[in-house]
Formats: structure tokens, C-alpha cells, sequence
């Protein structure tokens, strides 16, 4: 199998794995809800800008990736395409947990 063909399947299986990991699985562990309905209607958590933000980061550096992987198969750089996308889920998801648990247990307010 080619770098480019790797980096395909890479972005095809760790684009998913990391959305799982970083929006259901991380926050799950570590007892961050968001999305929280209170008495007085919707109410905004620290949970609320955790799933905002990674969303974000995560949809916007997988394009980013994307786009390198592709400027990055065009000048040849095969290492570089098979490795970036590993770089891009580590890094995603260990800022995830950094997060998560700084923010730490956050139930939804009665």
C-alpha cells in the first residue's frame, strides 16, 4: 500500500475514531455533561465549550490535514503523508483529555 493510499485510510478511520474518542468516550469518563436542560430551560456548562470547541478543532485540523496530505503527496514527501494523520489524532485527543480534566466532573445543574 502506498503513503497515499495509508493516508486515505488513516483520515477515513481516525477522523471517526477521534470524534467518538474526543465527544463521547473523554467527556464520558470524566463526568463532563453538557447540553443540559435545567428548570428555567437550556443551561450552559463548561461542558457545553468543551464539545464546542473540540468539534471545531477537530473538524477544522482535519482539513487542515487534509490539505497537507495532499500538498505533501504532491511534493513527495511519503513520510510525511503517513505520519501526519497519527500526529494530528494523538495530538486532538490528548488535548481532549488535558481538557476534560481540567474540567473535571461538571454534572448538570438541578
Amino acid at each position: 500500500m502506498t503513503a497515499g493510499w495509508l493516508s486515505v485510510v488513516e483520515m477515513l478511520v481516525l477522523g471517526p475514531a477521534a470524534a467518538i474518542l474526543v465527544l463521547g468516550a473523554i467527556p464520558s469518563a470524566f463526568e463532563v455533561e453538557w447540553a443540559c436542560v435545567g428548570a428555567t430551560g437550556s443551561v450552559r456548562t463548561a461542558g457545553d465549550t468543551y464539545v464546542a470547541a473540540f468539534a471545531t478543532l477537530g473538524t477544522m485540523g482535519w482539513l487542515g490535514v487534509l490539505v497537507a496530505l495532499i500538498y505533501a503527496e504532491i511534493a513527495g514527501w511519503q513520510r510525511l503523508v503517513a505520519v501526519l494523520p497519527l500526529v494530528w489524532f494523538a495530538v486532538l485527543v490528548a488535548a481532549a483529555l488535558v481538557a476534560a480534566a481540567v474540567i473535571g466532573p461538571e454534572p448538570c445543574p438541578v
